[in-house]
C-alpha cells in the first residue's frame, strides 16, 4: 500500500461502516477468500478497485495494493460482506516501528524525545532512558502510555469529540489504563497534548 500506508504505520478501522456503502478508492481491511497453506484466511489492508454485483445481487470487491500493478486473485478477490472487516478511517505513521521498539537504540533519541515530553512526566528521564540512549522498563511503560492515549485522542477527534473534552477525560484514560503513575496529564493544554501526539510521526 506504499506510499500511502508504509510497513509498521497504524490503521484505526472502522467496523461498523457499511459493505454496500464502500466505494471504489476505499481502503480496507478484509480477510481473503483463498486460504494459507495452513488453511488460514489472511487479514489485508488494499485499495477496493472494483465493485460488482452477480446475478443473485450480492456485492463482490475486488481490491489492490497500491504498490503492484494488478490484483492478486484469492488475496484481494473475491472478497464478500463475510470476509469485510471494516473501511481504514485514519493512519497513525510508524505506530508499530514504535510499539516494537524494546527500547534499543534503533534511531530513535529518546533522550531528547524524554526531554520534549518532560512537561507530563512525573518521572525523570535518567530514569526512564539510559546514558546508551536505551528505555528503561519504566521508560517503555511510559512510551506505551503516550503512545495508548494519543491513539484514544486521535480516534475521539475523528468521531468529532472537541478537543478540550478529550484534554479534561485523558487523565482518567491514564488512570484506567494504568497510566497515572508515570504521566500526569492532569494539567495537560490542548498544545501539549499536540505535542505528545507528535512522538507517532
Amino acid at each position: 500500500m506504499s506510499p500511502n500506508l508504509r510497513q509498521n504505520d497504524g490503521v484505526l478501522v472502522d467496523s461498523h461502516f457499511p459493505f454496500n456503502s464502500l466505494k471504489i478508492g476505499d481502503i480496507i481491511v478484509f480477510r481473503t477468500f483463498g486460504t494459507t497453506y495452513t488453511g488460514q484466511h489472511e487479514l489485508i489492508v488494499h485499495r477496493v478497485a472494483q465493485i460488482v454485483n452477480d446475478t443473485n445481487g450480492q456485492r463482490i470487491i475486488r481490491a489492490k495494493g497500491d504498490a503492484i500493478d494488478s490484483s492478486i486473485p484469492s488475496l484481494d478477490y473475491p472478497s464478500f460482506q463475510q470476509n469485510y472487516i471494516g473501511k481504514v478511517v485514519y493512519v497513525i505513521p510508524q505506530l508499530g516501528a514504535n510499539a516494537n521498539n524494546s527500547g534499543g537504540n534503533t534511531g530513535t533519541n529518546w533522550i531528547d524525545l524524554c526531554n520534549k515530553i518532560s512537561f507530563a512526566l512525573i518521572s525523570s528521564c535518567d530514569t526512564l532512558v539510559i546514558s546508551d540512549n536505551t528505555l528503561t522498563s519504566q521508560g517503555m511503560h511510559v512510551r506505551d502510555c503516550i503512545e495508548g492515549g494519543a491513539l484514544l485522542a486521535g480516534a475521539a477527534l475523528l468521531l468529532g469529540t472537541p478537543a478540550t473534552t478529550i484534554v479534561s477525560v485523558l487523565p482518567t484514560v491514564a488512570q484506567l489504563g494504568g497510566c497515572s503513575d508515570v504521566l500526569d496529564l492532569s494539567k495537560l493544554t490542548l498544545d501539549q497534548l499536540k505535542r505528545l501526539g507528535s512522538i507517532l510521526r
